[in-house]
């Protein structure tokens, strides 16, 4: 029935669930600092009353759960703009390594280099037996060749880095999927105890923010606060199911080898977002495609001089090789300067094949006849240039967005001291009211029992 022992029940519930809410408050106030941390906030509900003859009294307060303050939509939408973030920074960093070694315009650039080339035929033209202006066309045609295989070997040597930063990123992937495979092993015996596993759903969180910022993960939770995560459409991580990443060497359709991300019994899989998905994106297609472009560049000029210096007395190639990579001066031409053609005819003084050569600068060979040599690379250039500040926008407005994101989620799941300090005021009030009932009701009990 009601009474003194009820009321003494009453105060005790009171300073067990104060005493549970400071506990609480305590551990957000160490946690302040904590990078991760989600801000706890402990439930009191009214126990259920009873009934008395014809009344019923309450019961007093208990501490129904811990509950984290999470948003799980915003971590969402911010795990994806981390993943779009961080593809961009990666190709925005590689363009911009790309236009460091083109070095347009310079003078020491491949533009620079071409236009060299074509006035050297043209000086050529002027006096076509002069020695010197033989030798000077014979050294430019080397300066051009070699900034051809320079500009190759530089732009494949930013190839093989990706390659290795591939490697490397996909191993901090792995470390955070085996850190996530165990962390759910210990979620799931948390719940099975009866226990509320927050601290690990917070370390559960903060796994997945990486993993996201590497890879466009998709991921959900299940009824007992353990993750399951695809990578691209193929499941990697589940109850059941461990599958790490393979960063495994291929050859594409030309043959040559760049670095491809797999998973054991599947294959390939297609990583188009995060960190990963912009170095492969850079390494599968974009410096593929350049290297393509400036071969057609150097295939272009080869056999065009090639097939005018041919029609000479000499017949031999100007040129050798077929593509940028392997681009050279005849070793016909090396070894002597006699064999430089000048004109069809081989007679002092004339210059018609001197004159064609230098006039190629001027026609139309590349891009299916719309374009000169000099239009296909100055546009050349100009794209990387493009899609360089491309995806400098797209870094700008997404570190822009991703940071108005993360303030958002710091403002719901944050610590504030100042809150925290003044709940802990109202909990300690609470709890020595709790003592003054208790004190109260004990002296009642204690002069009932000496009547």
């Amino acid at each position: 029935m009601s009474g003194l022992t009820h009321t003494l029940d009453i105060a005790r519930r009171a300073l067990m669930a104060q005493q549970s809410v400071i506990s609480v408050l305590g551990h957000n106030v160490a946690n302040a600092n904590t990078e991760g941390y989600t801000r706890q906030v402990a439930h009191l509900e009214t126990v259920a009353p009873s009934a008395w003859g014809t009344n019923t009294f309450g019961n007093g307060v208990t501490m129904s759960e811990v509950q984290r303050k999470r948003d799980q939509s915003l971590d969402s939408e911010l795990r994806r703009d981390m993943s779009s973030l961080g593809r961009w920074q990666m190709r925005s960093r590689r363009l911009s390594s790309l236009e460091v070694i083109l070095n347009e315009p310079s003078d020491s650039g491949l533009g620079a280099t071409m236009d060299a080339f074509w006035a050297s035929w043209i000086d050529l033209a002027s006096d076509p037996a002069d020695v010197t202006r033989r030798a000077n066309t014979r050294e430019q045609s080397e300066i051009m060749a070699n900034r051809f295989n320079a500009l190759t070997r530089q732009v494949e040597q930013i190839g093989v880095d990706i390659d290795a930063e591939v490697r490397t990123r996909t191993d901090q992937f792995n470390l955070a999927l085996s850190e996530l495979k165990e962390t759910n092993s210990l979620i799931q015996k948390s719940v099975l105890q009866g226990l509320e596993p927050n601290d690990l759903l917070d370390r559960r969180d903060q796994i997945l923010d990486q993993m996201a910022e590497l890879v466009g993960i998709t991921y959900g939770t299940r009824d007992d606060g353990t993750a399951f995560v695809k990578a691209g459409s193929v499941l990697i991580l589940d109850q059941t199911t461990y599958r790490p990443l393979e960063a495994v060497t291929r050859p594409d359709e030309t043959g040559a080898e760049s670095v491809r991300i797999e998973v054991k019994t599947i294959g390939e899989i297609d990583i188009d977002n995060g960190i990963l998905g912009g170095l492969l994106e850079m390494r599968t297609e974009t410096i593929p495609d350049f290297i393509e472009r400036v071969d057609a560049l150097a295939s272009g000029i080869i056999d065009q001089v090639n097939a005018l210096h041919r029609t000479g007395p000499s017949q031999v190639d100007f040129f050798s090789g077929t593509g940028a990579a392997d681009m050279s001066l005849s070793s016909d031409i090396s070894e002597s300067l006699a064999l430089l053609n000048t004109s069809t005819t081989g007679l002092a003084g004339d210059n018609d094949i001197a004159l064609a050569i230098g006039g190629v600068r001027n026609q139309q060979i590349m891009n299916n006849g719309s374009s000169t040599p000099n239009e296909y690379w100055i546009n050349l250039v100009g794209q990387v240039g493009i899609v360089n500040r491309e995806a400098g926008f797209q870094e700008e407005g997404l570190e822009l967005t991703t940071q108005a994101l993360q303030e958002h989620r710091d403002s719901i799941s944050g610590v504030s001291l100042d809150e925290e300090m003044g709940n802990i005021v109202i909990a300690q009030q609470s709890y020595m009211a709790a003592v003054k009932l208790f004190e109260i009701s004990g002296n009642m009990m204690d002069a009932l029992l000496a009547i």
